[in-house]
C-alpha cells in the first residue's frame, strides 16, 4: 500500500520534472533561434530592432524579452505530448474526469474563481508592508511585454487549460489509482505549488490546485477546474493593471471574507457524487 504511494509520488515528481525539462528545452531552442536571426541582417529580429545603437545580443535579448508567452505556450505543449507518450508507453489509464460539467456547475466554478481571487488577492495585499512582493509582481510585468491580446489567450486561456490537464487530469488521476482522493489532491496541489517556485505566487497556487483539484474530483469533470482556473488567471492580470495601494486594512477584509464566503457557497453547491476519499 504505502509502496503503491511512494511509486505514485515518484512518478507524478517524473511528471512535473517532465513540465520543468520542457520549458527549459524550448526556451533555450528558442533563445538560440532568436539569436541565430538576429545575426542576420535580413531577418525579422533584426527589422523589428532596427537601429545602430543595439549589438546582435541586445536585439536577441529583446526579442526573446517580448515574446515570452510564446516560448511558455511551446513548452506546454511540448510537456503535454510527452506526458501523452509516458502515459502510452507504460500502459497506464488516463484521467477519469471526462464528463460533461453542466450550466449549474459552470456558474458554481465562475463564483468559487472569483471567490479565490478575492481572498489571495487579499491576503496579499494585506502583507504587502511587511513581505517584499516585487519579485510577484514582475512576473506579471514580464509577461505583458508580450501584448495584452497575446498575454490574455496564452497566459489567462491556454496555460490554465494546460496546467488542469497535467494536474488535475493526469497527475490526479494517476494518484487517485493508488491512493484515497484527498492523498491525490493534496499530493497535486503541492506539485503544483512548487513548480511555481516564486513564493508568494507559489503559496496563491497551492490554495488554487487544491480547490481545483477537490472541485474536479466533485464533478468528476476538468470543465470545472479549467472555469476555476481561467478566471483566477484572467482576473489577476487585470487587477494587475489597477492601482490597489488605495486599499485599506478593513476593506481587504472584507474582500477575504466575501471571497470566502464565496468558496464556500459554490463548494457546497457543486453539483456531483464525491467519492470516498
Amino acid at each position: 500500500m504505502y509502496m503503491g504511494k511512494i511509486k505514485g509520488i515518484l512518478e507524478a515528481i517524473s511528471y512535473v520534472i517532465v513540465v520543468f525539462l520542457s520549458q527549459k528545452i524550448i526556451f533555450f531552442t528558442y533563445s538560440f533561434v532568436i539569436f541565430q536571426l538576429a545575426k542576420n541582417e535580413n531577418s525579422f529580429v533584426s527589422k523589428k530592432f532596427f537601429t545602430n545603437t543595439l549589438s546582435i545580443e541586445e536585439k536577441a535579448l529583446k526579442m526573446i524579452d517580448s515574446t515570452q508567452t510564446i516560448y511558455i505556450f511551446l513548452g506546454w505543449i511540448m510537456a503535454i505530448i510527452m506526458i501523452m507518450l509516458a502515459f502510452k508507453v507504460a500502459k497506464q489509464r488516463s484521467f477519469p474526469w471526462i464528463n460533461k460539467i453542466g450550466l449549474a456547475n459552470v456558474l458554481l466554478s465562475v463564483i468559487i474563481g472569483f471567490g479565490l481571487v478575492l481572498v489571495i488577492n487579499g491576503v496579499i495585499l494585506s502583507v504587502s508592508e511587511y513581505i517584499n512582493l516585487k519579485p510577484y509582481y514582475e512576473s506579471f510585468h514580464g509577461i505583458y511585454k508580450s501584448g495584452v491580446m497575446s498575454t490574455i489567450i496564452i497566459i489567462g486561456i491556454c496555460i490554465p487549460i494546460f496546467e488542469e490537464l497535467v494536474f488535475r487530469g493526469y497527475i490526479m488521476g494517476r494518484l487517485i489509482q493508488v491512493g484515497s482522493h484527498w492523498f491525490a489532491i493534496i499530493i497535486q496541489g503541492l506539485l503544483f505549488s512548487l513548480l511555481h517556485f516564486q513564493l508568494i505566487q507559489g503559496m496563491s497556487v497551492l490554495l488554487l490546485g487544491l480547490i481545483s483539484g477537490y472541485v474536479v474530483n466533485k464533478t468528476k469533470t476538468l470543465y470545472s477546474g479549467i472555469l476555476i482556473h481561467i478566471i483566477f488567471n484572467l482576473t489577476n492580470l487585470y487587477l494587475y493593471k489597477m492601482d490597489t495601494n488605495y486599499y485599506d486594512v478593513g476593506q481587504l477584509m472584507i474582500f477575504i471574507v466575501l471571497g470566502l464566503m464565496l468558496i464556500y457557497f459554490g463548494l457546497d453547491k457543486l453539483r456531483g457524487k464525491v467519492m470516498h476519499l
